[in-house]
């Protein structure tokens, strides 16, 4: 396979703005030399001192290139250097003012070191980076945008002499606060500083949790060999933010050489239990760990001591090569910016720099130690066949693409458009073949046995493309390709269906989570079933409308019942108050054709025609008497699942939060098709997961798939560029999902999972970019060992525990408010005997200072409303109750009151300043 090596120069380029990137890159020790070279002085100008000159433009005097210049990738040329592995760039930058203190999105260059160090090729580099840039000042102590320190990504990945160099610069730097001058400049010790094992990111964990998790006994070994810090037992029972300690970690990745260090280390920890009261010999058994089930619960019989003392750990965990990663080299010719792109240029979001940040060796952040045994790859070419194509797309489209691509030199610095957003060069065509050949062939392999699941790696990437093509709606009228050509996933869902029908794959299901809908499967899902397409015209003498019958079919006529699609988006405005403008492509509300198509759905439509493509959307879903109305994609046969399910029963969104408020929705006649619309802008990253926890996991177990394909897109990340803010979800979300996906996998179909690329376009610092680990974290779930099946007690489980959590929180602000309405209370009774008090000094008549509703009512105004109740003892409000002005007393004639004097306002906002200074934040 081919990469181009680095960004191309411009030989012109005369302010020299991006050559330390571009000699960095490559690792021209001499080029960087003589940048950097100190130049002579030149004699001032206008005959001046030096002051005079210095007052000059910047222009003007500045000599070379800016060594903390960064390009349109957020990367200095220091960051450039580590990328690549170029250890003297990066001592020449350092020792020339590099700071290591600058980020590349949010990523420290001491953090980005290690990382690269995970790559074969760079594992010299990283130890020596590490310490020239401790040298330099990098602290080991800091932490990246998740919260992470250097140590943290060194032990996911298994670095031990990494971690090594890691932790001596964390001794030395804690020796060196141990005093400090204090402004007396007398030495005092300084304020304990955790150790670096210690630190937690973001999700609780430690670095000795990750190291547990990813099965990498050697680097546990390392961690709780530590003399200096807490004890062993200490490390191990610490939770992270999901209530798992290091042994529960380790039993989920169930290798018995981490698992027997850590009970070694702390015998007691087999009878911890997590929050859903399992032992860590139960998580190992649910997930299928049988290996390591004994260790765990004899430990556990034992109550906690330890009988053996455990061997010395080799440096990895062989995992069973089961996950299948292709790779067409075709899909590199697919050019959609000049070529080879030039660092400073603009290329699209789809563009070929995707692929090298997966799948590049040296920089792909799935050719790292993290993948070495978990991954098996097949980069040969394999053209997908016309008629695989056309099971899916017209000849009609299929022949335009042929030809306009046919019409462009074959030059890779040629590039022609199909639309505004979508660019095509020569070669994309035979590309196109090729990603849509890789999922046919991974069809091959799952069903064979050959692989447990697949990735496929592919682009031009394909989930917006329709029957015809474009696909469009309401909201976008015109349409877009949204850079995609021919649909992958439904191509290889119909080659399934088709070729393997034998095999026993007759139910196919495809999923996508892409922060855009996924509109072009959906027509293609909805295609076969027979409708009437509408198309209006217009000539000189008229208008009219054509109707034509569609049906392309996969299978046979019974498709319906046997194709499943779910697609979760983001749905909404670009922007608030630009509600003509819809997120890309416009479509996706919630909806579920499930159902009959009822008149209120037709009401919230707003759509006359009786003959119009609508659903009934998201009807409350109730299958288990078994009473699923035909042709829904919902059979009999589905209700008795092929495994044994005991008392369990599948609830499918048991509150009714998924439910149709209006939108554009598919066909009712075709198959069953959910959409979940997540609105936006903002992160919605709760409601993400309960769409696929509630909703569409337990309607696709309830379908009982014989297949399942993915198209997985990345562009929901909080990250990325063009999804206008919507989702926000993370690198563990993805992993949360494709996890979920594989339990399903596991439980249904033996684990057949193929997943294809989509969409995620943040690809800025490479193996530490937000899009790269999105896609390692979805691959790691996919290729660890994983036999658990999906259990729809665990997703009960866990929405009770969030009703639960949610319901505490509402007790503790209910509370909270209850406190300061008391305050308020005592705060005016106080007032209210001060003025008695001073009435009785002055001679004048007392006035109430509180309204005939007591109190409350007079601080309503504080809090915005009527007060919540008090659940505390108060005195008695009633005797101090007073009419208010207007109000008639019982003999009917109206007596005006002197209004209270006391300042409510003014009042709250001392309370408000006291209990800020006295009781410090609030529950959140």
């Amino acid at each position: 396979m081919e990469f181009y090596n680095g960004y191309g120069v411009e030989e012109d380029e005369e302010d020299l703005k991006y050559a330390l990137h571009n000699a960095a890159e490559v690792g021209d020790v001499e080029r960087l030399q003589s940048l950097l070279k100190k130049p002579e002085p030149k004699p001032s100008i206008l005959g001046a001192s030096s002051d005079v000159q210095f007052m000059l433009p910047p222009s003007m005097h500045h000599d070379g290139p800016n060594v903390n210049e960064k390009d349109d990738d957020m990367c200095t040329p220091l960051h450039v250097a580590i990328l690549n592995g170029q250890l003297e760039a990066v001592r020449i930058l350092l020792d020339n003012g590099a700071r290591v203190t600058a980020k590349c999105d949010g990523c420290p260059a001491l953090h980005m070191a290690v990382c690269v160090g995970s790559h074969a090729e760079h594992a010299e580099f990283a130890a020596p980076a590490v310490q020239l840039l401790v040298n330099h000042g990098a602290v080991v102590l800091d932490r990246d945008d998740g919260g992470r320190t250097p140590l943290h990504w060194a032990a996911a990945s298994g670095l031990v002499d990494v971690a090594k160099s890691l932790l001596d610069a964390a001794t030395v730097f804690s020796s060196q606060q141990e005093m400090v001058v204090g402004e007396d400049g007398v030495p005092k010790p300084a304020e304990h500083l955790p150790t670096l094992q210690e630190f937690q990111d973001k999700q609780g964990n430690t670095a000795l949790h990750l190291a547990a998790r990813n099965r990498h006994a050697a680097m546990v070994q390392l961690l709780l060999c530590q003399g200096e810090g807490p004890s062993p037992a200490s490390c191990i029972k610490q939770r992270n933010k999901s209530g798992l300690n290091v042994l529960h970690l380790a039993a989920l990745g169930g290798d018995v050489e981490t698992i027997k260090l850590i009970l070694n280390a702390f015998p007691a920890a087999a009878v911890a239990s997590t929050r859903q009261g399992r032992t860590a010999a139960e998580l190992a058994a649910k997930r299928g760990h049988l290996d390591a089930v004994p260790v765990l619960q004899q430990q556990q019989q034992n109550g906690g001591k330890t009988t053996e003392k455990p061997s010395t750990p080799t440096a990895g965990h062989h995992k069973s090569k089961h996950t299948l990663i292709l790779a067409p080299p075709e899909c590199l010719n697919h050019h959609t910016a000049p070529w080879p792109i030039v660092r400073g240029e603009s290329p699209p979001p789809e563009n070929v720099n995707r692929l090298t940040v997966l799948i590049k060796p040296g920089q792909g952040i799935l050719r790292t130690c993290d993948f070495e045994d978990a991954l098996r790859w097949d980069e040969r070419p394999r053209r997908a066949p016309m008629g695989d194509i056309l099971r899916v797309h017209n000849w009609a489209y299929v022949r335009k693409i042929q030809a306009v691509c046919q019409g462009i030199d074959d030059d890779p610095s040629e590039v022609g458009h199909l639309d505004p957003d979508t660019a095509i060069s020569h070669r994309t065509f035979s590309a196109a073949l090729a990603a849509a050949g890789a999922v046919t062939h991974a069809v091959d392999e799952v069903v064979t046995g050959r692989a447990r699941n697949v990735f496929c790696a592919v682009r031009p990437p394909g989930h917006h493309a329709g029957p015809s093509g474009v696909v469009t709606c309401a909201k976008d009228p015109n349409g877009s390709h949204g850079f995609c050509l021919f649909n992958n996933v439904a191509i290889g869902a119909a080659y399934a269906m088709t070729v393997h029908r034998h095999a026993g794959i007759k139910r196919v299901a495809l999923l996508d989570f892409d922060v855009h809908h996924g509109n072009g499967t959906e027509a293609c899902v909805a295609n076969t079933a027979p409708s009437l397409a509408k198309y209006a015209f217009t000539t000189p003498y008229g208008e009219g409308v054509q109707q034509f019958p569609v049906y392309r079919p996969w299978h046979d006529i019974d498709d319906k019942d046997n194709i499943f699609f779910a697609s979760v988006q983001g749905y909404g405005p670009k922007a608030p108050g630009y509600m003509d403008a819809y997120v890309y492509p416009g479509s996706g509300a919630t909806c579920d054709t499930k159902g009959m198509l009822s008149r209120e759905v037709e009401e919230l439509a707003d759509e006359d025609d009786e003959d119009a493509m609508l659903v009934e959307g998201a009807v409350k879903i109730d299958e288990l008497d078994g009473n699923a109305p035909t042709g829904t994609g919902v059979s009999s046969q589905q209700q008795q699942q092929h495994h044994n399910n005991g008392e369990q029963q599948i609830e499918e969104d048991p509150d009714h939060e998924f439910v149709y408020s209006g939108g554009e929705m598919p066909r009712t006649e075709g198959p069953r098709i959910i959409d979940v619309g997540i609105p936006g802008p903002g992160s919605r990253v709760a409601l993400w997961r309960r769409s696929w926890r509630d909703k569409i996991l337990p309607a696709l177990v309830k379908f009982d798939p014989d297949i399942i394909f993915v198209s997985a897109g990345f562009d929901a990340h909080k990250k990325d560029d063009i999804n206008f803010a919507y989702i926000g979800v993370q690198e563990k979300d993805y992993e949360w999902l494709t996890d979920q996906i594989v339990q399903v996998a596991n439980r249904c179909c033996q684990g057949r999972v193929i997943s294809v690329l989509e969409g995620g376009y943040k690809i800025q610092g490479q193996v530490v970019s937000a899009f790269a680990r999105s896609v390692a974290a979805h691959v790691k779930a996919m290729a660890e060992p994983n036999g658990q099946e999906w259990d729809a007690r665990d997703a009960k489980w866990e929405r009770e525990h969030e009703k639960q959590l949610r319901a505490e929180a509402e007790a503790k602000r209910q509370a909270a408010a209850a406190a300061a309405m008391a305050a308020r209370l005592a705060a005016v009774a106080e007032a209210e005997a001060a003025q008695a008090a001073n009435a009785l000094e002055t001679g004048e008549e007392e006035v109430p200072l509180v309204p005939a509703g007591g109190v409350e009512d007079g601080v309503a105004d504080i809090l915005g409303g009527s007060p919540p109740p008090i659940s505390i003892a108060s005195p008695n409000l009633d005797a101090a109750a007073a009419p208010i002005d207007g109000e008639e007393e019982d003999d009917g004639s109206r007596r005006k009151r002197r209004r209270s004097t006391v300042d409510y306002v003014a009042l709250n906002k001392k309370l408000e300043e006291e209990q800020k200074a006295g009781a410090g934040p609030g529950p959140q």
